[in-house]
């Protein structure tokens, strides 16, 4: 048997990652790190992006106004947040009071970071440069390592990685 090869959909990775309000350079490198890491397990990475969707299934602008929405929207509970916070450390609350604003604290907690989760993770379209770029000449991630281990070069889909990844799983099946 070869060597153990994965393949990466990296456009999965981004919403584990987390990297609100980063710029492609910086979240590329994120990437690369988590894929050096991989591979020091002695396995070929192979990292695939999805490529543009068809016009039917691209974001409409309605999606964009819920992806400003939700930033809005999460930028506000940490200000309300950040007020019951302040309210907890008052002496003069009552124990139901305190009780209260416990509960409400923990739920705007919750919904904030859901805004916030559902405010980012988006890709650039520079994204997959960029990678291959931090890949290559940062992290030298293309030589195997001390284990035999290495991040094959980033292949773009034309449309889903899907694809890509049930071609590459019919080449070792036959």
């Amino acid at each position: 048997m070869g060597q153990p090869t994965i393949d990466v959909v990296f456009n999965n990775i981004t919403c584990a990652v987390g990297w609100n309000g980063k710029d492609s350079s910086t979240k590329a490198d994120v990437i690369a790190e988590h894929l050096v890491k991989w591979s020091q397990c002695g396995m070929k990475l192979v990292s695939i992006c999805n490529g543009t969707h068809p016009v039917s299934k691209q974001a409409t602008n309605l999606w964009q106004a819920n992806h400003k929405r939700n930033h809005f929207k999460s930028f506000v509970l940490r200000k309300e947040i950040h007020g019951l916070k302040r309210q907890m450390n008052d002496d003069d609350l009552s124990d139901d009071r305190r009780a209260e604003i416990k509960t409400e604290l923990a739920t705007k907690e919750m919904s904030c970071k859901s805004k916030e989760s559902q405010s980012g993770g988006y890709i650039l379209n520079d994204f997959p440069q960029a990678l291959e770029e931090d890949l290559a000449n940062c992290y030298g991630a293309h030589l195997p390592n001390d284990s035999g281990g290495f991040v094959d070069c980033v292949i773009q889909a034309e449309y889903q990685a899907d694809a890509v990844i049930n071609c590459n799983i019919a080449k070792i099946l036959w």
